[in-house]
This record gives structure tokens, sequence and C-alpha cells, in this order.
């Protein structure tokens, strides 16, 4: 009888302590990879990705104290070590590719269109911009031609405010591996598909814009 009860508390600990486990990372996975889309607000959805973070964390430690606290002692170490073991890849999986490579699949058909630089139109402030449908690809719809000026560098954030980069199409240009816009370096990090090339911005000037 003994034996049966505490294997009913055994599975009845296993339904709250492992699915509540999974859901935390699982939620933190899902904004590092939702992290080009949370970068474009630069305001207090930038923080998204720390918050998570701490919520995960400080949650995991709520569960294990409190199956401590009823007597479960093993539990709230499975609590931990599972917590831990998730955490390893969810902080080692190379979100920033993940996510940006992710927002190029979404966005291909109005990349493609954003692709030729004679749809650019003149602004006052940014000196060339998007046509409206487009502005989401860039910061503020910003644009530049770069090249032999058929090519296109749409600065975007990959996450806000430590990885400036930009979505860039050379046009009817060869590809280099480094462009200078907006008054800073952007440097070649890998091919997206279509012609599309995914650069960033060289951390040095952008530190020292700051």
């Amino acid at each position: 009888m003994d034996g049966a009860s505490n294997g009913s508390r055994w599975t009845r600990e296993a339904a709250v302590v492992v699915p509540v486990i999974l859901g935390l990372w699982a939620l933190v996975a899902a904004v590092e990879f939702s992290g080009v889309w949370i970068a474009q607000h630069r305001g207090p959805f930038s923080y998204l990705r720390e918050v998570a973070y701490v919520y995960a964390v400080l949650l995991t430690a709520a569960l294990a104290l409190g199956v401590w606290r009823r007597g479960r002692p093993r539990w709230s170490i499975v609590a931990l070590v599972l917590s831990a073991a998730l955490a390893v890849p969810v902080l080692t999986a190379g979100w920033p590719r993940l996510s940006i490579d992710a927002y190029y699949r979404q966005h291909r058909a109005d990349f493609a269109a954003a692709a030729d630089a004679n749809r650019l139109v003149p602004d006052d402030y940014y000196g060339l911009r998007l046509p409206p449908p487009l502005r989401h690809l860039s910061i503020e719809g910003a644009a530049s031609r770069i090249g032999d000026g058929t090519g296109v560098l749409l600065p975007v954030w990959a996450d806000y405010p430590d990885l400036p980069g930009a979505f860039v199409h050379p046009g009817g240009a060869p590809p280099t591996d480094i462009y200078r816009c907006y008054d800073s370096l952007y440097h070649f990090r890998w091919a997206l598909g279509d012609g599309w090339y995914w650069f960033e911005r060289d951390p040095v000037s952008w530190a020292a814009g700051r």
C-alpha cells in the first residue's frame, strides 16, 4: 500500500515539475527565437530576453523550494537539474542566426521587392527610405544604395542594443566583405539566399557612436 502511495505521489510531482520546467525554457527559447522581431521595437520589449531568463530562474527556484517544503527533496533536485540541463542548449543555440534566417524567410517576398534600388524614395532625414509597404524591413524604413548604385543595404537590429546589422543585396555588383554606410562599417557574416546577405555592424564603430 505504501509503495502504491509513494508511486502516486511521485507521479503527481512529476506531473507538476516536468511540464513547468519544460514550459519555462520553451518560453525562453521562443523569446530568443523572436529576437529580431522584438529588437525592432527598441523599447521595453527589447528587454523581454532578460525578463524571460530571470522569470525562468526565479520560478524554477520557487518550484524547487515548494517541492522541498512538501517533503519531496528528490524532486526539488530533479527540478534544478532538469532546469540546468535545458538551460545549456538554450544558452548555446546560436539564436541570432536562427532568428535572422527565420525573419528573412517570413518576409522573403518583401525582401525581393526591396532588392530594387530604384524603388527607394528620398527622405530629408534618412537620405533614402523604403516605400511605405516595405518599411517594416529596416529601422524606420531606412535604406542605402551600395556598390554600383543598384545594391541595397537595410539596417536592422538583431538584438537591441547590442547587435546592429543589415540585410544586404549587392544588386548588379558582386558582394564585398565590407560596406561603409551611416558612418559605420558592415561586415559580411553569411548568405541568406536570393542574393541577400546578412552583415553585422562593426562593434568598434558602433560602440564609438553609442
